[in-house]
């Protein structure tokens, strides 16, 4: 016996109408849990660099406002992707100029660098130094307007005075001071005082 003879019209539409639902549902379920999941430093690894319209090797970049310099890129190489107003950036150091001449430095494995807004944000063995202090994340963001560094990952702080671990945080460059925040924990030397 045919098919159709088990099948209803209204059966057969109902099944076709699920079958629609399932091939767009899916492949939108599957992108939301796998966007959801990964993080911004996964998506700067998947740029691809053949969308270049040009690539510079040994790069060299000091950003400059009103005569004074604000910070210095170097980079193993970078890759202009001028469509969307970007460069990828391989092995970034930064190099960030503050008025106390305690200047902050920054290294990475990977990074984008807006060229509109000069924003640069980094990923993968993110160290920032300063002083005695070293800074470990796996993802970092400058905003370049506000001259403040920041992250919304797990950081940790080593010093000479204290060790410090914290879910997020936040440094202000004019200021020179640091905010961090989510799960603060911390060791003092006993030497440290407030």
């Amino acid at each position: 016996m045919p098919i159709r003879g088990y099948l209803s019209n209204k059966s057969v539409r109902r099944l076709l109408v699920l079958i629609l639902i399932l091939a767009i549902g899916t492949p939108v379920v599957l992108y939301i849990i796998y966007h959801h999941k990964t993080d911004d430093s996964q998506v700067i690894l998947e740029v691809n660099k053949n969308e270049a319209d040009m690539v510079l090797k040994n790069f060299k970049h000091t950003m400059n406002r009103n005569g004074i310099d604000v910070w210095r890129l170097n980079a193993q190489a970078a890759y202009v992707i001028e469509s969307q107003k970007k460069m990828i950036i391989e092995k970034p150091k930064v190099e960030f100029f503050l008025e106390n001449g305690n200047n902050v430095y920054l290294t990475a494995q990977k990074g984008i660098w807006e060229i509109d807004s000069t924003d640069i944000q980094v990923s993968g063995n993110v160290v920032v130094t300063q002083n005695s202090y070293t800074l470990k994340t796996k993802q970092l963001m400058y905003k370049h307007d506000q001259k403040q560094l920041f992250t919304q990952n797990s950081v940790k702080i080593t010093g000479s005075r204290f060790d410090l671990t914290a879910g997020s945080m936040n440094i202000d460059l004019t200021q020179n001071k640091a905010f961090f925040d989510n799960g603060v924990t911390g060791l003092f030397n006993e030497a440290y005082s407030f």
